[in-house]
């Protein structure tokens, strides 16, 4: 039997899917599509044209299905799904979301496709609901979810992957506190970078003509300070940088660094951290950014002596365990290379009731991301993400000319 179509209004957007997905209510939504559970009616076998190796198991036959809409608009977009459908394809492991099917656009070719829709495993719910339903989290809650985000990223440096969009609506979980990292259409791949070393340009981040500090594009409250000062070249230590402004928004509820552009940004980091040292100061690029945060500094020495950030976030969180504060205050270090590593995160004492768990021991998977150094035309992009729906709809190679 061939593929059916199935239309369906939900959230007041229409939806036009496989039919064996029936689709049920919206959980979630942000700048780049709508996101809805639905129920998978052939769940009892693999989704249609699914890698057999996935390791994900659907579970009640309850999916997620997102709907990115008309991508194919712009080149920009275009890349940003591409590389999204193939790290989510890619990335195998237990912490980290994963692609399980594509619904074949209506013509079943790549002619005309506008809107494309990506089925995942369903969670109940993400980090972001749970920091604001006023339930608290307990020292066990944040251990579990520490050690699965830490895996999740030693895994992704391990592979040359930076995700580079970490934040509270991205980490997804259980009602058991499952946790999976999602959302990688800002990530980037960079095959020949160690964990450690793992690095890459700014050459393609939003800048002013003038060269000045600029609002991004994407949340900044969780961006670390080598990106706000617009370092030329940056790496995996950024993503450690956000999980301790995430750590620190479970820890108290509440952001840490809401900044309304990127240099009240910096401003909010320097008042609740201290101001850089001078060998800190080194790594910025950026004079415009020096002189800002020289200033800043020069008005703090007026006040009051200085503290350490260790001694400043234990006056801002005076009830969190001593552990859990000196594990924080590593991860917000200004300087990124005096940043642990996720490998090394996961030995710090906070997580010591995981030392003796046992290792994945999953294989370093193979990224193709050869469209990044190529100028693909937005039909050519077109090709490039209908040819992922063929390695899920292998059926419909033979429709296609193109692909």
């Amino acid at each position: 039997m061939g593929i059916q179509h199935k239309r369906f209004v939900i959230g007041g957007m229409s939806f036009e899917v496989d039919s064996r997905y029936q689709l049920k209510s919206v959980v979630g939504k942000g700048a780049y599509g709508l996101v809805c559970a639905a129920e998978d009616t052939m769940a009892t076998a693999a989704p249609s044209g699914a890698a057999p190796e996935s390791p994900v198991s659907l579970t009640a036959g309850m999916v997620a299905v997102k709907k990115i809409t008309d991508p194919f608009h712009d080149r920009t977009d275009s890349k940003r799904m591409l590389r999204e459908i193939r790290l989510l394809r890619t990335l195998q492991h237990p912490n980290v979301l994963h692609l399980v099917d594509m619904s074949p656009p209506p013509s079943l070719s790549p002619d005309n496709w506008k809107d494309v829709y990506l089925v995942t495993r369903l969670f109940d719910t993400n980090l972001h609901r749970v920091i604001y339903s006023g339930q608290p989290l307990t020292d066990a809650h944040v251990q579990y979810i520490l050690w699965q985000l830490f895996r999740a990223l030693r895994y992704l440096h391990r592979a040359g992957v930076v995700h580079r969009d970490m934040k509270p609506t991205n980490l997804l979980l259980n009602r058991d506190c499952e946790l999976a990292l999602a959302d990688f259409g800002l990530a980037r791949h960079m095959p020949t970078s160690s964990e450690k070393r793992a690095s890459m340009s700014l050459k393609d981040e939003p800048r002013s003509k003038s060269g000045q500090l600029t609002k991004y594009v994407v949340t900044r409250w969780y961006r670390a300070p080598e990106l706000l000062v617009q370092n030329k070249r940056y790496g995996s230590p950024v993503d450690m940088w956000s999980i301790g402004c995430i750590l620190a928004e479970v820890i108290g509820a509440k952001a840490l660094f809401p900044g309304k552009d990127s240099l009240h940004q910096l401003r909010l980091i320097v008042e609740k951290l201290g101001t850089p040292t001078a060998d800190e100061l080194a790594v910025i690029e950026n004079e415009q950014a020096v002189r800002y945060i020289t200033d800043l500094r020069n008005k703090e020495a007026k006040g009051a002596p200085p503290q350490t950030a260790a001694a400043r976030l234990a006056g801002l969180f005076p009830k969190a365990e001593p552990l859990l504060l000196d594990l924080l205050s590593q991860l917000l270090m200004f300087d990124p290379a005096k940043r642990p590593t996720a490998a090394e995160a996961l030995q710090h004492p906070y997580l010591a009731a995981y030392r003796d768990a046992p290792e994945e021991e999953l294989p370093t998977p193979e990224i193709e991301m050869n469209f990044e150094a190529q100028s693909p035309s937005k039909d050519e992009l077109r090709d490039l993400v209908y040819g992922e729906v063929l390695r899920y709809h292998p059926n419909l190679a033979a429709r296609s000319s193109r692909v």
